[in-house]
């Protein structure tokens, strides 16, 4: 092989990292950990029921409920880039028809 040829790795230094020994080839995909279920945002409407939206990652579940909790439809599920803002949307509409 040629100099140039070369993969260049990177642990020279007394203090480098574990991972400094591997080659650096292209860029890296770092999966995401797994975040807990948090509830989001919570509404009570004037007729009883509630809306709640929880997180999940970067996926917003929104469901509408009775006073008890128990669920009144199917859960809306957002994803993508512009979730928060789809799911947000979501609970101003439920409030609006809900009055």
């Amino acid at each position: 092989m040629r100099k140039n040829q070369k993969v260049k790795i990177r642990n020279s230094h007394k203090r480098a990292a574990r991972n400094e020994g591997k080659p650096r080839v292209g860029q890296i995909h770092v999966t995401a950990k797994n975040m807990p279920h948090k509830v989001y945002c919570h509404a009570w409407l004037p007729n009883g029921t509630q809306v709640a939206i929880a997180r999940s990652n970067d996926r917003y579940i929104c469901g509408h409920f009775d006073a008890f909790e128990n669920p009144l439809s199917g859960a809306a599920i957002f994803e993508g880039g512009d979730a928060k803002d789809r799911a947000l949307t979501w609970l101003d509409r439920q409030k609006s028809v809900n009055v």
